[in-house]
Protein backbone atom coordinates (compact mmCIF):
# COMPACT_ATOMS: atom_id res chain seq x y z
CA UNK A 1 0.00 0.00 0.00
CA UNK A 2 1.36 3.52 -0.75
CA UNK A 3 2.68 5.64 2.34
CA UNK A 4 0.58 8.41 1.96
CA UNK A 5 -2.88 6.49 0.89
CA UNK A 6 -5.19 6.87 4.15
CA UNK A 7 -8.19 3.93 4.23
CA UNK A 8 -9.34 6.60 6.82
CA UNK A 9 -10.17 9.91 4.92
CA UNK A 10 -7.99 12.21 6.52
CA UNK A 11 -5.98 12.79 3.58
CA UNK A 12 -7.86 11.22 0.55
CA UNK A 13 -7.59 13.68 -1.88
CA UNK A 14 -3.69 14.07 -1.61
CA UNK A 15 -3.56 10.34 -0.88
CA UNK A 16 -4.82 9.59 -3.94
CA UNK A 17 -2.73 12.08 -6.48
CA UNK A 18 0.29 11.02 -4.68
CA UNK A 19 -0.67 7.38 -5.42
CA UNK A 20 -1.67 8.36 -9.04
CA UNK A 21 1.77 9.41 -9.06
CA UNK A 22 3.73 6.88 -7.67
CA UNK A 23 2.04 4.43 -9.72
CA UNK A 24 2.45 6.27 -13.23
CA UNK A 25 6.01 6.83 -12.31
CA UNK A 26 6.54 2.77 -11.92
CA UNK A 27 4.45 1.88 -14.97
CA UNK A 28 6.79 4.35 -16.65
CA UNK A 29 9.78 2.49 -15.33
CA UNK A 30 8.78 -0.92 -16.55
CA UNK A 31 7.71 0.41 -19.62
CA UNK A 32 10.82 1.37 -20.61
CA UNK A 33 12.57 -0.90 -18.94
CA UNK A 34 11.18 -3.77 -21.27
CA UNK A 35 11.46 -1.81 -24.52
CA UNK A 36 15.08 -2.02 -23.74
CA UNK A 37 15.05 -5.58 -22.51
CA UNK A 38 13.75 -6.54 -25.87
CA UNK A 39 15.84 -4.54 -27.83
CA UNK A 40 19.19 -5.89 -26.59
CA UNK A 41 18.65 -9.02 -25.64
CA UNK A 42 19.40 -12.21 -27.87
CA UNK A 43 15.96 -13.01 -30.23
CA UNK A 44 14.76 -10.28 -29.54
CA UNK A 45 13.26 -7.57 -32.06
CA UNK A 46 14.71 -4.23 -33.08
CA UNK A 47 12.22 -1.12 -32.65
CA UNK A 48 13.42 0.02 -35.71
CA UNK A 49 15.46 -1.09 -38.77
CA UNK A 50 17.68 1.49 -40.25
CA UNK A 51 17.03 3.34 -42.94
CA UNK A 52 19.73 2.91 -44.50
CA UNK A 53 20.00 -0.45 -44.40
CA UNK A 54 16.40 -1.33 -45.87
CA UNK A 55 16.41 -4.55 -48.29
CA UNK A 56 20.03 -5.36 -46.90
CA UNK A 57 18.88 -5.36 -43.61
CA UNK A 58 15.80 -7.46 -44.57
CA UNK A 59 18.06 -10.42 -46.36
CA UNK A 60 20.62 -10.57 -42.91
CA UNK A 61 17.55 -11.71 -41.22
CA UNK A 62 16.31 -13.73 -43.60
CA UNK A 63 19.97 -15.37 -43.86
CA UNK A 64 19.73 -15.19 -40.05
CA UNK A 65 16.52 -17.17 -39.88
CA UNK A 66 17.81 -19.77 -42.57
CA UNK A 67 15.38 -18.56 -44.93
CA UNK A 68 18.40 -18.38 -47.56
CA UNK A 69 21.16 -19.98 -48.48
CA UNK A 70 24.72 -18.62 -48.49
CA UNK A 71 24.77 -19.20 -52.17
CA UNK A 72 21.66 -17.39 -52.64
CA UNK A 73 22.01 -14.56 -49.81
CA UNK A 74 25.75 -13.54 -51.54
CA UNK A 75 24.32 -13.39 -54.84
CA UNK A 76 20.76 -11.01 -53.47
CA UNK A 77 23.53 -8.94 -51.67
CA UNK A 78 25.70 -8.29 -54.84
CA UNK A 79 22.39 -8.04 -56.74
CA UNK A 80 21.29 -4.99 -54.44
CA UNK A 81 25.04 -3.61 -54.97
CA UNK A 82 24.86 -3.44 -58.42
CA UNK A 83 21.23 -1.61 -58.40
CA UNK A 84 21.00 1.75 -59.25
CA UNK A 85 18.74 3.92 -56.34
CA UNK A 86 15.85 5.23 -58.19
CA UNK A 87 16.57 8.61 -59.09
CA UNK A 88 19.97 8.37 -59.53
CA UNK A 89 19.69 7.57 -63.40
CA UNK A 90 21.68 10.91 -64.59
CA UNK A 91 25.05 11.89 -63.99
CA UNK A 92 24.26 14.53 -61.06
CA UNK A 93 23.31 11.89 -58.57
CA UNK A 94 24.55 12.50 -55.10
CA UNK A 95 23.22 9.87 -52.97
CA UNK A 96 26.74 8.25 -52.89
CA UNK A 97 25.33 5.08 -53.63
CA UNK A 98 27.55 4.72 -57.44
Amino acid sequence: MHPYYSPMGSSTRAGMVSMAAYLTFWAVVVAMASRELRRRLPGGTPLRASARDGALGVLRDRYARGDLDRAAFLQMVDDLRLTTPVGCEGTACRCGAR
